[in-house]
């Protein structure tokens, strides 16, 4: 192939993401009526968590309605109190991310001189939306097998497994590509393979969603599901923790034989067990939380090293020398955010993440054999190659009750990531050979031209140069609450996204694979076996260089219809706007008008019996 080619891939497939919806709280909303059934305008309602920070405060209007449209995640306390009425509390209501809880009061009048509290039963679910939805809070999270990253906990929800032949997490039998990870409000999904390009440690997380179907019009349509993660936020008390995790190669059970080809016979197979590596991997964990400013402004800040030690000894079989190499791998990631109550109305939110990886890729060390030799070339270790990655998002919101019937929240973010090499920055036009089997069946090639299956001259030649990607996220959107033939919650907003990647990556140079006493299959019609009188071989380079952005607009508009107090209807539309750019000029970019795009959502959501505890949905999109 001629020099400085760029490769049209997947990732320029998957490159134009809309804006996806920012998710980051719940909402509890309800009727107060008397002990007769009417509704009671003025009452003062309060929401307060214990666990979490600020006081939220409404007023009932004149159809007796209350809501608080942005919570926090978390226990919560909601209280009703007027003039001349008992005060009622519903206590510990576990608040989801994304759910529309329903509490209702009803006051009994009250004598002069007594005050009674009359204390609610808490609901569990959300009988307002569709969306097929589970929820894992942090004490939940700290009792159940679990890995180090919060996408280990995600096999708790139903319907969710991780196959590594289907490319990760599946989520009612999607691939691991066709999922969205939102941490914070923000997109981390991955532009090229579609998994999170972020690590959030589970000592971290106050909570992960997977929604899996009967998603609103301010989501993109997936065939996956959408994995929304949120981080701790601190308190009026100073709450903290240290600690540590290790483990090593001793405790990872018996050693498996697996099975390969005979390298000196391709044509058959055989088990072997090869030696373990020593390896250990210390991971400290620490946090800390409380108060800036007690009432008004909350930090929190967790950091969590991992230290790795990998070596392996090694005979190789060409000089018999005997070499132990080194693989560490180390990794520094600190997420902390900052919360306040600007007002009663008004609440904010920054959350940022640093990540750092050295040797993320871990080096090209020396195969093994049963016996501890490698018939690998001596000559090409140790190999100085690594891949260092970085990975960084920042993520803010406000959110604004400017009246009873009016909420707006905005939304921005920034994630950019980037892998790369740290030697050999320049493309090399030195030849590499490789071996697709053995070539010891042919007497007439010199012995010392002679080896293995598997055999490779050089070192592979493929190289991340850089490989920068960029996210931009705006979002800004407004709920209106209205009583026109029921109840309606009318939602509407537009969604701003620029993505761009700078990258230089793939092999360096040619490779030429040998592939010996061996027939290749033509392209003709029928196809043909051919081959030479060794067999045949191919010369291949491939690799990615390109600068390329896009901006892409998505528009959405949906209405939560509430006929009875148990029928909900979900109706929703979207329209998005995007650009698929190319990383050869010579070849155009893809782009879809909002016209081009049009998605249309419909369901429904049944409170059967009338009192939160059962419903009935369903959706379509």
């Amino acid at each position: 192939m001629k020099g400085r080619l760029a490769v049209i891939a997947l990732a320029t497939l998957l490159v134009a993401w809309p804006a996806a919806a920012q998710e980051t709280r719940g909402s509890i909303e309800g009727v107060v009526k008397d002990a007769s059934g009417a509704v009671l305008p003025g009452v003062t309602v309060e929401a307060r968590s214990p666990r979490l920070v600020g006081t939220a405060t409404t007023v009932t209007d004149g159809t007796g309605t209350y809501r608080f449209p942005a919570l926090a995640p978390g226990i919560y306390e909601v209280t009703a109190t007027l003039s001349g009425f008992q005060t009622s509390t519903t206590q510990n209501i576990q608040l989801q991310l994304g759910q529309i809880l329903k509490i209702d009061f009803a006051l009994k009048l009250a004598s002069v001189s007594e005050t009674v509290q009359v204390t609610g039963e808490s609901p569990i679910i959300d009988v307002k939306q569709n969306a097929a939805a589970v929820s894992i809070q942090s004490d939940i999270i700290e009792r159940i097998p679990k890995g180090r990253d919060f996408t280990s906990v995600i096999t708790a929800a139903p319907g969710t497994n991780d196959e590594n032949k289907a490319g990760g997490l599946q989520i009612d039998g999607a691939s691991g590509s066709e999922n969205r990870f939102v941490i914070d409000g923000l997109d981390t999904t991955s532009l090229r393979t579609g998994e999170s390009v972020k690590d959030l440690p589970v000592d971290f997380v106050a909570e992960v969603q997977v929604k899996s179907s009967g998603y609103n019009a301010e989501y993109r349509a997936t065939t996956g599901g959408v994995i929304s993660a949120i981080t701790k936020s601190g308190s009026n008390q100073i709450r903290g923790s240290f600690g540590t995790y290790y483990s090593n190669d001793s405790w990872s059970g018996k050693q498996r034989p697996s099975l390969r080809l005979v390298p000196s016979n391709t044509k058959q197979s055989e088990y072997i067990t090869t030696p373990r590596d020593p390896d250990y991997t210390v991971e400290p964990v620490m946090d800390l939380g409380g108060p800036i400013l007690r009432d008004r402004v909350w930090f929190y800040a967790g950091y969590n090293p991992r230290f790795r030690r990998h070596e392996r000894d090694v005979v190789f079989s060409d000089t018999g020398e005997a070499v132990t190499f080194d693989d560490p791998r180390d990794t520094q990631s600190v997420n902390y955010n900052v919360t306040g109550q600007l007002s009663s109305k008004i609440r904010a939110r920054a959350a940022m993440s640093n990540q750092r990886a050295t040797n993320s890729g871990g080096r090209d060390l020396p195969s093994l054999e049963p016996d501890g030799t490698s018939n690998e070339n001596a000559d090409l270790f140790p190999n100085p190659l690594t891949h260092n990655s970085t990975a960084d998002s920042y993520a803010g919101n406000i959110a604004w009750v400017v009246s009873p019937k009016f909420f707006v929240n905005a939304d921005v973010g920034f994630l950019t990531y980037n892998t790369y090499g740290v030697t050999d920055t320049e493309f090399s036009s030195a030849l590499r050979h490789t071996f697709d089997g053995s070539n010891f069946a042919f007497p007439s090639i010199p012995g010392n031209l002679q080896q293995l299956d598997g055999y490779a001259d050089l070192p592979a030649s493929t190289r991340d140069v850089r490989d920068k990607y960029g996210r931009i996220n705006l979002n800004l959107d407004g709920t209106y609450y209205g009583n026109f033939a029921g109840r309606h919650t009318l939602k509407a907003g537009v969604q701003f996204e620029r993505l761009s990647n700078d990258v230089l990556t793939g092999a360096q140079a040619p490779t030429v694979s040998l592939h010996w006493d061996d027939a290749r299959t033509t392209l003709d019609d029928p196809p043909r076996q051919v081959r030479g009188t060794y067999g045949y071989y191919t010369v291949a380079r491939r690799f990615t260089e390109g600068k390329i952005h896009t901006n892409n607009v998505g528009l959405f508009l949906q209405d939560a219809w509430t006929l009875n107090n148990r029928l909900t209807l979900n109706l929703g539309i979207r329209a998005d706007s995007e650009t698929m750019p190319s990383y050869r000029p010579e070849n155009p970019s893809l782009h879809f008008n909002l016209g081009d795009k049009i998605a249309p959502r419909l369901g429904f959501a049944y409170d059967v019996r009338g009192d939160g505890q059962w419903k009935a949905y369903g959706s379509w999109g």
